[in-house]
């Protein structure tokens, strides 16, 4: 078992948790009692801007991962084309020596 001072002190977290969830419970209640049509309206269109502002942001980050990597896929092509171009010679050379 743990000592008496501390659990006395995990009592005091545990009254001021509750003390502050109640708190923000009674806030939360009064401001959504406030809330008429117009204003609830009003709040899902800004989390729908929001929502496609995220998206649009993912979509662009997506497109440019997606030209970075063909981009180095390009890269890798065209060098291993290059080795298999630079290897052709050689043993064209060989061939002719």
């Amino acid at each position: 078992m743990g000592k008496p001072r501390t659990k006395r002190k995990n009592l005091q977290k545990r009254k001021k948790r509750r003390l502050f969830a109640s708190i923000a419970a009674e806030i939360q209640a009064s401001e959504e009692a406030q809330w008429t049509p117009e204003l609830q309206e009003l709040e899902m269109m800004r989390n729908e801007e929001e929502r496609q502002r995220t998206h649009d942001k993912w979509v662009h980050a997506v497109k440019r991962s997606t030209e970075a990597f063909e981009k180095r896929k390009r890269i890798l092509a065209q060098r291993q084309q290059l080795i298999l171009t630079l290897r052709q010679q050689m043993q064209q050379q060989d061939g002719r020596t």
